[in-house]
């Protein structure tokens, strides 16, 4: 039976190895890119907090797990994930100065709790003291900043549009595995007005959401 692979980063599909029979679509999403939105946001960046659910439990950021030692050796990280939401909000609310915040998803904490990641965010973003980075554009305009995030939508559609190719008898040995291109620069206008980040620092082709 073929097989067709999705929300896998670059290095766990090359762990994979593939055979001809198996294909899939690569997400591209990563710790470094969530650093590189943050360095936007504070030019003088010295520092990152990660918040969000326990990675270990979350099937799509397993990778950030192997990305985490690197990202400590580069800047001072301090990593919140898999508290209760209460702690980090409260962490988050006393964050130094050129420090950012990068929040990967909150579906479940290390004691269990399950939660909604949007409301999570939306509790964290209240009190936070610094601008939040995130990996899915879902999450921008509920307190994000923004960032270099995944079009979950579009890249679903895609995934199911490659299961319909071979339903509808494509070979999968003629499918190559490919790297998604539904990840890109967006941002929330209001959130960029609060932290006093110029338009004229975002990448090309940046997506600005509810500008006036």
């Amino acid at each position: 039976v073929p097989i067709v692979f999705a929300a896998i980063d670059e290095a766990t599909a090359a762990e994979l190895k593939p055979d001809a029979n198996t294909t899939g679509l690569i997400m591209q999403r990563t710790i470094k890119a969530m650093t590189a939105a943050a360095g936007i946001f504070v030019p003088d960046l010295q520092g990152v907090a990660v918040l969000g659910g326990s990675l270990s439990r979350d099937p799509y950021r397993l990778q950030y797990l192997r990305e985490l030692p690197t990202l400590a050796a580069e800047t001072k990280l301090t990593n919140f994930t898999g508290l209760p939401l209460a702690e980090q909000a409260a962490h988050a609310a006393a964050l130094p100065d050129k420090t950012a915040i990068l929040y990967t998803s909150l579906f479940i904490d290390d004691e269990g709790t399950r939660y909604s990641s949007r409301d999570a965010l939306t509790a964290i973003a209240k009190v936070a003291n610094r601008p939040i980075v995130v990996d899915v554009e879902s999450l921008v305009g509920v307190g994000a900043t923004g960032g270099f995030a995944l079009d979950n939508v579009a890249y679903g559609e895609e995934v199911a549009a490659l299961v319909l190719r071979i339903l509808n008898g494509a070979s999968v040995a003629a499918i190559p595995v490919a790297v998604s291109a539904f990840t890109k620069p967006v941002f929330d206008w209001r959130q960029l007005q609060r932290w006093h980040v110029s338009e004229s620092a975002l990448p090309a082709a940046s997506e600005i959401r509810f500008r006036p």
